[in-house]
This record gives C-alpha cells, sequence and structure tokens, in this order.
C-alpha cells in the first residue's frame, strides 16, 4: 500500500513539475510573418517576448497591427532568435517597458520605428542591447536607419570584442597612419600632424571617401601626433568621443564640425591654435576644456554647440565673429585680458542672463550679444566713464545691451585676500597674501598706514609676501592693480590692523 502511495505521489510531482515548462509560463502566442506563418511569437510571465522561425518578419507600421499589440505595456524584453532576418517597422514602437534587447546575427534589416520605444525620449534609463557579433557588424551589417531605432542603437551594448579586428586602414599624414576596428574606434597614430582636408584643400579624408565616417563612433589620437588637420574628422556624426594627447600643437578649421553625438572635449593645455568654426553645429557638445596656451577664440570655433558654461582662458585676448553663436550659456564670464569682443560673438544665446565684462576690453561690436534676449545684468570691471568708451554709437537703436548695468565689479573667480601678517624679531611686519585666478598683468602691493591715515610704508607683494617696517603702522592694505592700465583696480582693496 505503501510503495502505491509513494508511486503515486510521485507521478502527481513529475506532472506538476512539468507543467510549467512552456504551457503555464506563455501568456500568449502564435504564428506570423511575411510568408504568412514563418515566425512564431511567445510572450511569458516575466514580460519577454520571444520571436523564433526562418525568414522575414512583416511590416505593421503601427503597433496595434502587430499580433502582440495589446501586451505593449506588459513587454519588457524583447529576443529576436537565429534564423529571423529581419524585424519590421513598429514592430515594438512605444514599448515604453522595454530594457533589454536580444537580436540574433541572422537579422538583416531592422525597419524604422521597429525599436523606438518612449522611455529613450523621456530620458528614463535605455536598454541592455545584447549581439553576437561586433558593434561594427551591429551598425553596418544590418539595414537600418539608426536615428529611428534609437531604443536599439542608442542601448547600452553587449557586443564581442573587435577591437583586434581591422575594418580599414591607411595614411593621413606624412608619417601618420589611421585605423578602423570592429569596434568602431578610429585610432590615428604616428610622428607629425594629420593632413588638411576637405574643401579647403579637395582633398576628403580616407575615411570620408570611403564611406566609413557612419560608422567612426570614437576618435583616439596616440600622443605622437602634433596636428588635426583642417576638416579631419568633419561629419563623423556618430563620434561620441575624442581622445587628443598632449603633443597636438594646433587644430584646422572645421576639424570637428557636425559630429553632433560628441558631448564633451578636453584640449590640452600644448594646443596653441584652434581653428575656425572647429566644433561648429556639434549640437549635443556640452562640456568643453579649452586650451591655457590660446590667445585667440577664432570664428564660430564653438557655435551652434550645447555648451551650458565655458571658462575662457586668461590668456586669449580676442573672442571672434560666431565664436559661441547659439550656445546656451546662462551665465558668461570674460576674464581680465580680453581686448576685443567681435561682431556677433555670442548672438542668440537666447538664455543668457549675465554677462561680466572687464576693463581690458577696449572693443564691443554691435550685435555681440543682439537676440540675447534673456539678458538682464551686465557687471562691468570699469566706471562709467570706461563703458561710454566702448560705445560705438550710444544713438545706434542697437545698443550693445538690453539690460542693468553694474560697474566697478570685480572679475568673478578672482580673489585676494590676507592670509596672516605679524611683526617679527627685527621689527617688521610679515604680509602673506593670497590670492585666486589673479590675471598676468596684476600688481599686488601693500602699505602701511598710521592712525591719521597717512602712508608710512610701501611695497610689493612677491610669492604672496610683503615686508614692510613696522614703525607707526597701525593698519596695512593690500591692493591689486591693472600693471596695463594706469594701476585702475582690479579687485577691493584688503585691509588688516596691525597687532604690536
Amino acid at each position: 500500500m505503501k510503495k502505491k502511495l509513494l508511486t503515486l505521489l510521485l507521478c502527481v510531482a513529475m506532472i506538476l513539475a512539468g507543467l510549467p515548462a512552456y504551457g503555464a509560463a506563455t501568456v500568449a502566442g502564435g504564428k506570423f510573418g511575411a510568408d504568412g506563418g514563418n515566425l512564431t511569437w511567445t510572450l511569458d510571465r516575466n514580460g519577454t517576448i520571444t520571436i523564433e522561425g526562418e525568414g522575414e518578419m512583416e511590416d505593421f507600421y503601427y503597433i496595434e497591427k502587430t499580433p502582440w499589440g495589446k501586451y505593449q505595456s506588459d513587454i519588457n524584453a524583447v529576443v529576436i532568435c537565429e534564423g529571423v532576418t529581419s524585424v519590421g517597422s513598429s514592430a515594438f514602437f512605444q514599448c515604453d517597458n522595454v530594457n533589454s534587447i536580444t537580436i540574433a546575427k541572422s537579422v538583416e534589416v531592422i525597419a524604422d520605428w521597429a525599436f523606438h520605444c518612449q522611455h529613450y525620449i523621456d530620458k528614463k534609463p535605455v536598454a541592455d542591447v545584447y549581439y553576437e557579433g561586433t558593434e561594427y557588424e551591429l551598425f553596418c551589417g544590418i539595414d537600418s536607419e539608426h536615428d529611428n531605432n534609437p531604443t536599439l542603437f542608442e542601448g547600452i551594448l553587449h557586443l564581442k570584442d573587435g577591437s583586434g579586428d581591422t575594418i580599414a586602414e591607411g595614411e593621413c599624414g606624412p608619417n601618420v597612419k589611421w585605423r578602423l576596428d570592429a569596434n568602431c574606434t578610429l585610432t590615428v597614430s604616428g610622428e607629425g600632424p594629420i593632413n588638411d582636408m576637405g574643401p579647403e584643400t579637395d582633398v576628403h579624408s580616407p575615411w570620408y571617401i570611403d564611406n566609413l565616417s557612419p560608422y567612426i563612433h570614437r576618435i583616439v589620437i596616440e600622443p605622437g601626433v602634433t596636428g588635426i588637420g583642417s576638416c579631419a574628422f568633419m561629419y563623423c556624426h556618430n563620434a561620441g568621443s575624442v581622445s587628443i594627447p598632449d603633443t597636438v600643437g594646433a587644430i584646422g578649421n572645421y576639424a570637428f564640425s557636425s559630429c553632433q553625438k560628441l558631448t564633451s572635449v578636453y584640449i590640452p593645455d600644448s594646443v596653441t591654435d584652434i581653428g575656425e568654426y572647429t566644433f561648429v553645429k556639434c549640437s549635443n557638445l556640452s562640456e568643453v576644456h579649452l586650451s591655457s596656451g590660446i590667445t585667440e577664440l577664432k570664428e564660430g570655433v564653438l557655435a551652434n554647440t550645447a555648451l551650458e558654461s565655458v571658462t575662457i582662458p586668461n590668456g586669449v585676448k580676442s573672442i571672434g565673429t560666431r565664436a559661441f553663436l547659439g550656445c546656451n550659456f546662462v551665465n558668461v564670464v570674460i576674464p581680465y585680458g580680453v581686448e576685443n569682443i567681435e561682431f556677433t560673438s555670442f548672438e542668440n544665446c537666447q538664455k543668457l542672463e549675465s554677462v561680466y565684462i572687464p576693463v581690458s576690453v577696449n572693443y564691443i561690436s554691435l550685435y555681440a550679444f543682439s537676440r540675447c534676449n534673456a539678458l538682464k545684468d551686465i557687471y562691468y570691471g570699469g566706471n562709467a566713464e570706461d563703458w561710454a568708451k566702448l560705445e560705438e554709437d550710444p544713438d545706434d537703436p542697437n545698443e550693445l545691451f538690453h539690460g542693468e548695468m553694474h560697474y566697478n565689479i570685480s572679475q568673478p573667480g578672482l580673489s585676494v585676500k590676507i592670509k596672516s601678517l605679524f611683526i617679527n624679531q627685527a621689527g617688521n611686519i610679515i604680509v602673506t597674501v593670497e590670492t585666486d585666478n589673479l590675471p598676468s598683468m596684476a600688481l599686488l602691493a601693500a602699505a602701511a598706514y598710521s592712525d591719521d591715515g597717512s602712508m608710512t610704508a610701501l611695497g610689493t607683494v612677491s610669492g604672496g609676501k610683503c615686508i614692510l617696517p613696522a614703525d607707526g603702522a597701525k593698519t596695512v592694505k593690500v591692493f591689486c592693480w591693472n600693471s596695463a592700465r594706469g594701476l585702475k583696480p582690479l579687485y577691493p582693496a584688503q585691509t588688516a590692523e596691525v597687532q604690536k
């Protein structure tokens, strides 16, 4: 009896164990396909939809026309199995909860809007994408409009490493070579500059001529390369990053123009010349480190980018025409040392609310800040008389600014303070001064004053320190003057009492 009962229980357990293997885990499924039934789909309880079979999927044009349309909000993972050769239009359009996509290497075509999910538009976390091939095979081997399937092609990619596989290679300078690997990384190496290219020379880059520019996702310039020629990486629309070594001294005109996926760039301090329109129309470029070695921001250098802030190097003397046209600045600080602000240099920066202009500026072109409709505060390092000299034509209806003027304002970020002050055994006052962002033409001086306000001693601050005789001194003031413009103050005088 016990043996029969044990056998019965074992059979029941086996039956129960076997039930969920397929049927109980499946929510829905069926046959479909371009040939009327060459593919099958199944949606399981975990929200994974699996497409199996051989051949093409039909185009749907609307998610509602797919067999799984009513389960649109339940789908969180898509698996396209080996044998399937295409994914039809709008197959998974606005499947908002998709966070994982697996694509077989047999897939040759992904039609428009197949993987255009709402969470991408809302900038929520994107999907994990699994593909057995390399990045180059995914982007080049599959026929698809990448911009129309952002959830797939802008996802977090899990791919086969293709760094050892060469797609193409050649020369791009007298002693400079290039190589594009299957990870979609363009590496430039050698000794010397990359050639000037593009319309200026009637010779395009080799990767442009070979129609490889769309498959360049990363640009790595190795140490040894000394210059980046004009138009070198123009129209590398999908290049999301660039590495520039500190052996580079110059970057040519339009070198990175229209690199629309580029979000940040670090330009090393070795670079002393950045050409005209170098980053124009890099529409997603929101962060840039400019080399401290440059003295000029040339025409259109960062025009029509997404920059929200920028630190202009202290050595810059001139800001060229259209240099920052159409950027997203809210506040701009022009450092002391800049002398010229050219025509339309900040035009159409529609979010710009405030700007600081140092007294070193002696020319501002009309329209330099035109169409900056949100601009309401202008902070100026000089006085009203100094400012009046900048007005080309005070009666012109296109005045330099529409906003409130604030005069005699110190440059933001510039600071001068007395760190310590004491009298040594020799009877001298030792003044220690701490500064930040001090321009090269600044002159620091310290003066001692008696009770009646008369000066008893004066000396320059060198190496952050000044020594003054203590006789009769009650207070010490530290001054920061502009040595190039008649010792006009750059920063308010700092005062400390002499403790005896």
